[in-house]
């Protein structure tokens, strides 16, 4: 493959900038919880998962995105990686593909659009789906059920080993306890 450009050229790189941004949870709009109803007919309000900050914590109503934007950036060739079917350059640190190189701003700019757009796109996709989600609504509905179960039987065994406590001590059949 013959390099399109040379080292010492300089080209603009099409450039992505990303800035964050907040936006309100797709999941639960922005109020921190969701509503399920399960199959008996009960109503759960359960904290909103899709908008705890890294899964775990409290939410926020919030989740963090980013913003693309084009631009171009100024760079001078300072080295090549040639293969029989690709090109890629150096600049500094960095490296860049042929295709995202060009000797007018305003391409670069150009192909930076079409680059920015798909992230975008990317971005929007992924706001619509939850990556690798530790457990389902459905999981935290269960467990949470069942942890209000264990306390209340907890709370019942309680109750009634104080009953069992407040009669031993009226009729004084306490144990004694050596020291």
């Amino acid at each position: 493959m013959k390099p399109q450009f040379n080292i010492g050229d300089v080209v603009y790189a099409a450039e992505i900038k990303r800035d964050e941004e907040y936006i309100p949870c797709p999941d639960c709009f922005g109020t921190k919880c969701l509503r399920v109803i399960l199959g008996d007919g009960t109503e759960h309000t359960i904290d909103c998962a899709g908008c705890k900050e890294g899964g775990y914590g409290r939410t926020s109503g919030l989740v963090r995105t980013y913003r693309y934007t084009a631009g171009a950036k100024r760079i001078t060739i300072s080295g090549m990686d040639l293969s029989a079917t690709t090109c890629e350059y150096r600049a500094g640190c960095n490296n860049y593909q042929a295709a995202n190189l060009f000797h007018d701003e305003a391409d670069a700019v150009a192909r930076a659009a079409v680059l920015a757009k798909d992230q975008e796109v990317q971005r929007l996709a992924a706001l619509q789906r939850k990556e690798k989600p530790a457990h389902s609504w459905a999981w935290h509905v269960h467990y949470h059920r069942s942890l209000i179960r264990d306390a209340k039987k907890a709370i019942a065994r309680s109750e009634a080993m104080l009953a069992v406590a407040r009669e031993k001590s009226k009729t004084g059949d306490e144990e004694k306890v050596k020291p």
